[in-house]
């Protein structure tokens, strides 16, 4: 797949079993130093048959609801992130070759306007420039571009290393580049300033390296992001989370929306995702291969953590701590005669969740990192209408109309734990509600789905038999009722406008449950639509 993104989890890599025992607590092995040692390349996923079956656990008086957030989730797996509220810091790193080429002043400048210009200075907009909009300005994204730092291998070694051992991990040599250019670059920067959360790491490195990308062969030259393991410390700094990229991503398929002099602008498309990943957001998009050829697209290609294009959709600003989205109850409907009215996520922050509704009750634990369908009003405008009016990569395009977008969201959580026997990663068949205060590094409690099905937990096998995605982190339901692909991505047929309808009858997905088999309480009707909102009626179904 022609993608300009990649995105690196040390545990996609590992073989992933499911257990069928009740909720354990063993604390014999240590994860995290299996996590870091093990090399396996395999991948096998359990898959179910039926809808999945989730146990309850028993908290300990250890655990709490209030760590159930991606920063605790992401430390399971020895992942830190850059900062989502609040101020956070970049250090971007100008990497040149000894053998290779160096960066001219017009280039660095425009390395400096792609992260922390305003958005005149850019093709579209800066990174700081977008991530303050997204976040409704609860984000200030600052931090500086320092002299570009030779690289502690030559463009030679690298190609030698390739060619003696295909299976060479190309992020052991950007692991080593991070600390050699960090360290570098030390006596210029005041390192303490760009931990702004006081956890002794870095917020966040960039290396932006002066060296075409390349499509294919050799991985070390493309774009993505990771989490070093090297505990090295410079001026009692650590580093954890950096994202890699070549700087021609800043001119990736001569996209410089309506700008003429190019030699000040700089497309962040590239950019933005990445520090997306950065901030603790996975891929949207698969590598799931279809029959007729093209790939599955739960999010439909439209979405920065998909395709690079628009905004940030509204389960991304909820789990970054954006926005939060109003639940929709049988006390909150009966107050508002069944009806309301949803203003543009893009301008205004609002979405609403349909959540589990069984034995008569909400199933919902009120935050995130649980199922339930999300309702968000898209609009071409504000970030996303640049994408809604001028192609970036792949020739995918936002829509042009205002209408509803529906998602089905399941960012459960499991406890994943190491078979020492197998060699495997097994889940526990629980999803967890709290998390524990101080986790002792045996086990991990990390997302149980992913877009991509094969780096899932209980994945459910005849998912071609539905039609829309089961077991994923974030799927859409379109109006038209296709599963969503890159041969049908986004489009206005798939917005919800005036007249149709949404699990009711003589509506879409009348079929439609949950991965555990269960329903929503109700249903909705498109009462109407203006320039930026989208009026529901609502109904039990």
């Amino acid at each position: 797949m022609n993608k300009k993104i990649k995105y690196l989890s040390s545990i996609l890599a590992l073989v992933v079993t499911t257990a069928s025992s009740s909720c354990i607590y063993s604390r014999n092995f240590n994860f995290l130093e299996w996590i870091k040692s093990n090399t396996s390349s395999s991948t096998t996923v359990k898959k179910t048959d039926g809808d999945i079956t989730y146990n309850t656990p028993e908290y300990p008086s250890s655990f709490t609801k209030a760590n159930l957030n991606k920063d605790n989730i992401g430390l399971g797996l020895n992942q830190r992130y850059l900062p989502s509220t609040g101020n956070s810091k970049l250090l971007v790193i100008p990497i040149e070759f000894k053998d290779g080429g160096s960066f001219s002043n017009t280039q660095l400048s425009i390395i400096n306007n792609t992260f922390f210009g305003e958005s005149s200075d850019t093709g579209w907009e800066s990174a700081k420039s977008f991530y303050s909009k997204s976040s409704y300005s609860k984000m200030n994204l600052s931090g500086i571009v320092t002299s570009p730092v030779t690289a502690n291998y030559t463009l030679a070694q690298i190609d030698s290393l390739y060619k003696k051992n295909n299976d060479y991990t190309y992020t052991s040599i950007s692991d080593s580049i991070l600390v050699d250019a960090v360290s570098k670059v030390s006596s210029e920067v005041n390192l303490s300033e760009y931990d702004t959360n006081n956890d002794g790491y870095l917020d966040g490195v960039w290396l932006v390296y002066n060296y075409p990308y390349q499509s294919s062969g050799n991985s070390l030259f493309w774009a993505y992001t990771y989490w070093s393991n090297n505990n090295q410390a410079v001026n009692n700094k650590r580093m954890n989370v950096y994202a890699w990229a070549s700087f021609d991503f800043l001119y990736d398929n001569s996209y410089y929306a309506s700008k003429i002099d190019k030699t000040k602008t700089g497309d962040a498309h590239t950019i933005i995702h990445e520090t997306g990943h950065m901030l603790g957001l996975d891929d949207y998009y698969t590598n799931t291969k279809l029959t007729n050829g093209s790939y599955e697209s739960p999010t439909a290609a439209v979405d920065m953590m998909d395709n690079n294009i628009i905004d940030h959709m509204a389960y991304s600003k909820y789990a970054l701590n954006w926005i939060n989205p109003t639940v929709i109850n049988e006390d909150y409907l009966s107050s508002r005669n069944n009806q309301i009215t949803i203003n543009s996520l893009v301008e205004t922050g609002e979405s609403y969740i349909l959540p589990i509704y069984k034995n008569n009750t909400v199933d919902y634990n009120n935050t995130a990192f649980d199922e339930y369908l999300l309702l968000e009003t898209y609009t071409p405008t504000s970030l996303n209408y640049q994408d809604a009016t001028k192609k970036y990569q792949n020739g995918v395009i936002a829509p042009s109309d205002v209408g509803l977008r529906v998602y089905h969201v399941d960012a459960r959580v499991g406890k994943i734990s190491v078979d020492t026997k197998s060699y495997s990663l097994v889940w526990d068949s629980c999803a967890y509600d709290m998390l524990p205060i101080n986790n002792n590094d045996n086990y991990a409690y990390y997302y149980l789905y992913s877009n991509n099905s094969s780096y899932s937990y209980g994945t459910i096998s005849n998912d071609e038999n539905y039609n829309f995605y089961r077991t994923r982190l974030v799927s859409l339901l379109p109006k038209n009722e296709r599963k969503p692909s890159t041969s049908n991505v986004l489009s206005n047929n798939s917005l919800y406008v005036t007249g149709d309808k949404f699990l009711i009858s003589g509506g879409s997905y009348t079929n439609f449950k949950f991965d555990d088999g269960s329903k929503p309480q109700f249903g909705f009707e498109v009462k109407s639509v203006d320039k930026s909102s989208v009026t529901l009626s609502f109904s039990k179904i």
